[in-house]
């Protein structure tokens, strides 16, 4: 593993590219830190921010991420 780790927003870029032009993308980096134990995660918990944030702007329908609704329609 690398040195230096990605940024949050690098993971973003990769996971989730639309969600970086998001309005609410720092509010939802701020809900999923505060969900996030850094010393569970150690060196991956950038990434295991990135992927809350993601998942609580999938949650609550951002609409910006090109993901599927759910409903299996």
């Amino acid at each position: 593993m690398s040195a230096n780790p990605l940024s949050i927003e690098q993971y973003i870029q990769a996971v989730a590219p639309a969600l970086l032009q998001d309005p609410s993308l720092d509010v939802f980096i701020e809900m999923a830190k505060e969900r996030t134990d850094r010393a569970c995660y150690g060196v991956r918990y950038n990434h295991a921010v990135a992927l809350m944030a993601a998942h609580i702007a999938f949650l609550l329908g951002s609409g910006t991420l090109g993901a599927g609704s759910g409903n299996a329609e």
